[in-house]
């Protein structure tokens, strides 16, 4: 029987100003694919149970300091563990806080599918509307649009452009040689709800791919980049060549 994961956190006073280190300190733990979600999970649950004040009384939280690091950061590892590592115990994972050049480093120790990348710089699709709307979240738990245009189109336009945005500005970044660019697109954030229109039909990868296809040739820093989400990733710059992951359909 396999023994169950137990994050090595260190003996803590239930005070977030003496807690705080060892918090920090059990996040940029070197942790296996197959783990790093459960870390990220427990480093979560420790923050909100020892900082209050940064959760609201209907249990959200303002995206500053290690909460937004949890998010933009440490979350989307833990995604890309599961989604490209496929959680695998011969995966190492360490993340990295601070301001050197990368946020974390891997170390892949697969006798096939080696990731030959050994830096990591992650980046979250966000923008001061993704603030404002936590912001707007906070007293009600609920979040309104009135709009010509389908909220989850508006949002999914807005996060391409942000792609485009993004890369932009990291393609003029020197990055140390063997890191891959983790791009987070983050559209899953809010549950939505509609009332009176159709839910629109939106070709995530076909969308991302064209941004990555179109300034390719600007992002040769990188060994590779990979835009995704929570549930896929949507496709992947890798030798110069842009994949766009389709899943197959069920057999008739």
């Amino acid at each position: 029987m396999m023994t169950p994961y137990e994050p090595p956190i260190e003996p803590l006073s239930g005070n977030w100003n003496e807690d705080k280190a060892k918090i920090f300190k059990l996040a940029q733990t070197p942790t296996s694919a197959q783990e790093f979600p459960t870390l990220v999970q427990s480093v979560h649950a420790l923050f909100r149970a020892l900082a209050p004040a940064a959760v609201s009384p209907l249990g959200i939280e303002q995206r500053v300091g290690l909460s937004r690091k949890i998010h933009n950061e440490l979350y989307p590892l833990g995604h890309f563990a599961e989604l490209h590592f496929a959680a695998s115990a011969e995966v190492q994972i360490t993340w990295h806080d601070g301001s050197q050049s990368f946020d974390a480093t891997v170390e892949d120790r697969r006798a096939e599918l080696e990731f030959s990348s050994k830096f990591l710089e992650i980046t979250t699709l966000q923008d001061k509307e993704d603030a404002d709307q936590l912001d707007a979240l906070n007293p009600t738990g609920i979040v309104s649009f009135s709009s010509s245009e389908h909220p989850v189109l508006a949002d999914h336009r807005r996060k391409v452009g942000l792609l485009r945005s993004v890369l932009e500005k990291k393609a003029k970044i020197t990055y140390p040689a063997g890191t891959a660019l983790l791009v987070y697109t983050d559209e899953f954030r809010f549950k939505s709800f509609t009332v009176g229109a159709p839910a629109p039909v939106i070709d995530q990868p076909h969308d991302y791919g064209e941004v990555l296809d179109e300034m390719k040739s600007s992002l040769g820093g990188f060994d590779a980049v990979y835009v995704f989400s929570k549930q896929a990733i949507y496709c992947t710059l890798s030798g110069g060549e842009v994949f766009v992951e389709r899943e197959e359909p069920d057999p008739a």
